[in-house]
Formats: C-alpha cells, structure tokens, sequence
C-alpha cells in the first residue's frame, strides 16, 4: 500500500498553491506543462515575504482559469469584428493553430506567461484596450519572428529573481536567461533573412518592436535603440517623414491580417513611446508624433475614438509624453552647441522663448476626456489614472525647470515641486500603473537635497523592483547614484538646515549653471537609457 505523497519543498509555486507534488522539471513541471499553468521557481534564499508575493499571484491567475476569464461588459474589436474577452481565441484556446501547436513545452510555458501575466502587468490600460494582447498576440500566431520574439520577452522577465539585498542589483537566473538568448537570436535570424516589402514591413516593425521591449526589460542600454533606429528607418522608407500617413495604408486583408487602422495606430503609438522615453532625442520631430496621436480619429474614421485614443503604455499621459520629447529635443539643442550657454549664447533667446512655452503647455495641460471615460469600471480607477498624470505632470516641470532653464534642485520652488512628485509617487507605488514610474523616480532620486530624500527614493525602488521585475529601473538606479556621487556633497553636509538656507532670492542657489548634468553622465557612460 501506497504511504501518503510527500510535497516537495523545493518545487515550484504552482503545485506549492495547488497542494500537489510537483515532478521539478525546469524551467516547466509536468503538471504546470499539462494544465497551461504559469510555472514559477524561487531560489533557496527566498524569503517568505517573497514566496507569499508569488503565491498571491498564482493563486489570483489559478481563479480567472476557475472563472474562464469571465465576460465583463465590454467587448474589443479583433481583426475588424467585435467580439467578447470570453470569445477570443487568441486568449482562451492560444494553441488552435499550426504555428502555435509547434511549439514544445517550454515554449509554451514561455507562451503562457507572456499571456497570463506579462502583458498585463506591463499595460496600464483596460483588458479591452491591451495591444500586447489585442494586437501582438494575434499577430504572433501568424509569425514566427514575432512569437519568438515574445518567447525571448517573457524568459528575460523570469529571469530576474530576488535582489541579493536591499539597494542591490536583482539577481539572474542563468536558465532563463540562456532561453532569452536562444530565441532573440531565432526571431533576429528571421529578420535578418526576411526580405521587406511595403506589403510586410508592418510585420516587421512589430517584430523590432516586441523585440525592442524584451532588451529593454533585461536591461540593455544598447541594442534596444539600434532595433528602434531599424524600425525608424523602416516606416520612413515605407510612408515619409510625414509618419500619420501609415495611419491610412490600404493593405491586403489575405496576405496581412490583423493589421487594420487600429492595429497601424497602436503599432506607431508603441514606437512613438518608447522613441520619447529615451535621453538621446527622437527620431522624427515631435510634431509629427502630436499629429498622429492627436488627429487620428480624423484620419481613421470607421475605427471608435475610444478604441484609438486609450494606450496601454501612454493611459491619459497623452499630453505630458508629447512635452517630454520636447524637452529633450531642446535640451539636446542646447548641448550641440561648443559655446557655453549663457544669455551670450547666439540662440540663448530663441531656446529660452522654447523653455518658458513648454512650461506654460505643461501647466496648462489637462487629460482627454474620452481618455478618462476609457477608465469607466471604478471610480477608484478614474482617481488613479489622474493621480498619475499629475505625478507626470509633477516630473515633467522638474525636469524642464532643471535641464533647460537651469534652476538649482535647491531653490524654494524645485523643492516645493519634488514635495509633490514625492507624495504623489507613494498614491501610485504598489498599483496597477507602477509600471510607468521609471522617469518620475529617476526624476525625484537626482533631484533629492538630503540623505533622508535620498533614502527614501532607494526604498522606493526597492519596493519596486521587488514587483515590477524590469531591469531598466535598476539601469535608472545606477545613473541616479552616479549624479549624487558627481555632487561630491557628503552626506553629514546634507542637511535640512543648509538646504533652507538655499532661499529663492539667493542667485547663488537658485541656477545651477553647471555644465555636467545627468544627459552628461548618461552620455560619457555610452548608455542609451531606456525609461519605458
């Protein structure tokens, strides 16, 4: 007679929630391989506040399987029909055609998790209006570039772990890490062998895209933009430098599926995003990315406002990113320049004139309305998505302020501003849209006056990166201590009582008329950082 089965400690998080023995094959159990489960394995060292965290969100996706992601009231348009979440194949049955089905185990665990939890944590918008869900999924199941690509993503985010520590550098899990190689290098290999042509360079781009987002989860400050220059110069041949022009294309519905105006939009949207949240300058002028986030309603009028107007990575922050790839652009302006800039500088008004407009658009910006009606379920989610654009806005005049008009962080009214971006990073920290704090904590960290501010942002990215596994917070981390230690301020002369002595009407305090700043130190360091 059989004794009572043992469970393993050493098993995965799964079977642990599941109360079954689990067989251990890595990087998938047997079971977790059967049932479509995300399969999760924590190192020895866990402690148990993580293996908690981690049985939490196992147990919340075990639920939604029990519910077979019940219906809500709202419905999302695939490939040009309206049809319910419950219906969607590419979220209910993902394995029903011939692509997908030749897949083995680990790429369908890789496949899972992607789907299952991945591309929920990384949008900020609404099921219904998630086009890593609505758009790259079903464009995966038709090329293979973009299903390996979406692989490499998901390995890279399994492979961060836990920290070694607090305000330490996130641990790798080598394993996974060796899968992430393997299929970047099949989903490059396909696009380095794949000739493109105005009938598929929309495929991809969508490739360079999902492939652009996996490195910069991982961390790199390199290749991502490399990929982004590819997919520029992709839709510049392609469409011009008039970009909104990709908005119209006609396209045959039998050789390109699924790549209908909204999925032409949210591809560019995607593009536009992270070309903004970088500290190099864009690749086309920011007008043209106001023309197609702004006009394309007028451009496409048989796809719904609400449908265009919502993105998963932008939310309602429509307004500030626009005005944050104006300061960049500026403030790169300003430092083309050999001569130092000062009111000699030959174009010290025209940047200036710049500066002071950009501050009076960001006062007065405010988010879309139909934007804010996407966020219709809660009225604890309306609050939410405005407590972040405030946040942003917040972070948004800090760094104008700073970079361009050259304010010392140690003046009444950058000391005021960080007190808000402070407080209202905590109203977001541990909810849904944490996801998009990388440049307003980047922001608060190199602007912080004393040891305690300092202290209190380290947390903050310890809280963080324990949750939302990206390592391009840790990349922000490392160019924030880098400012601070530029500052050669020790920290016993960091004090509340000689940062009030910094009054506004002292010319001393109130600019900074440095040259080095973080662009700087970004620059001598050869990164290309990523804030998406």
């Amino acid at each position: 007679m059989a004794g009572p089965r043992k469970h393993s400690r050493t098993g995965c998080v799964t079977c642990k929630v599941r109360k079954k023995r689990c067989s251990e094959d890595r990087p998938i159990c047997n079971d977790c391989d059967r049932l479509g489960f995300t399969c999760v394995y924590l190192p020895k060292t866990s402690n148990r506040q993580v293996l908690s965290r981690y049985k939490a969100q196992v147990e919340q996706e075990l639920l939604g399987k029990k519910n077979h992601r019940r219906v809500d009231e709202d419905e999302v348009a695939l490939d040009g029909e309206i049809v319910s979440l419950g219906e969607d194949p590419y979220l209910s049955q993902p394995l029903a055609d011939p692509l997908m089905s030749q897949l083995d185990p680990v790429g369908v665990h890789l496949y899972s998790y992607y789907r299952t939890h991945l591309a929920q944590i990384i949008s900020i918008a609404p099921t219904r209006q998630n086009y890593y869900l609505q758009v790259f999924l079903p464009m995966a199941h038709q090329h293979a570039g973009i299903l390996n690509g979406i692989m490499a993503w998901s390995a890279h985010h399994l492979s961060i772990t836990t920290e070694n520590g607090e305000g330490a550098e996130q641990q790798r899990d080598s394993s996974y890490l060796e899968l992430a190689n393997k299929y970047t290098l099949k989903s490059l290999e396909r696009l380095r062998s794949e000739e493109t042509n105005s009938e598929t360079f929309l495929w991809t781009l969508a490739q360079v895209l999902v492939l652009c987002a996996a490195e910069i989860c991982q961390g790199d400050v390199k290749k991502w933009k490399i990929l982004l220059k590819f997919g520029a110069g992709l839709i510049e041949k392609n469409v011009g430098s008039d970009i909104s022009k990709l908005l119209s294309l006609r396209s045959s519905q039998s050789t390109m599926p699924h790549l209908d105006s909204r999925t032409r939009y949210w591809l560019l949207a995607n593009f536009i995003y992270h070309d903004i949240m970088c500290s190099q300058g864009t690749f086309f002028a920011t007008e043209q990315y106001r023309k197609v986030l702004y006009q394309q309603e007028q451009e496409t009028p048989s796809v719904s406002t609400e449908t265009l107007h919502l993105d998963p990575l932008h939310g309602i922050n429509r307004p500030i990113l626009l005005y944050l790839g104006d300061i960049t652009n500026l403030m790169r302006k300003m430092k083309q320049s050999s001569l130092p800039f000062n009111k000699d500088h030959p174009q010290f008004r025209e940047y200036m004139e710049a500066a002071h407009d950009l501050e009076m658009k960001l006062h007065q910006a405010v988010p879309n309305v139909t934007d804010l009606k996407a966020y219709r379920e809660t009225s604890s989610d309306n609050d939410l998505c405005l407590h972040l654009f405030r946040l942003m806005q917040t972070a948004a005049l800090i760094h104008l302020k700073t970079t361009c008009l050259k304010y010392s962080k140690y003046c009444l009214e950058i000391q005021y501003l960080w007190t808000l971006l402070s407080d209202r990073l905590d109203l977001v920290l541990g909810t849904k849209l944490e996801g998009s704090l990388c440049f307003p904590m980047f922001i608060c960290g190199i602007n912080c006056m004393d040891k305690e501010q300092r202290d209190l942002v380290e947390w903050r990215f310890d809280n963080i990166m324990k949750r939302y596994k990206c390592y391009n917070f840790q990349r922000a981390r490392i160019i924030m201590r880098k400012v601070w230690n530029h500052e050669n301020v020790d920290a016993s002369d960091l004090r509340s009582d000689s940062v009030s002595s910094h009054s506004s009407d002292n010319s001393e305090f109130m600019f900074d008329l440095t040259n080095k700043d973080w662009y700087d130190i970004v620059d001598e360091m050869g990164w290309d950082i990523s804030f998406a």
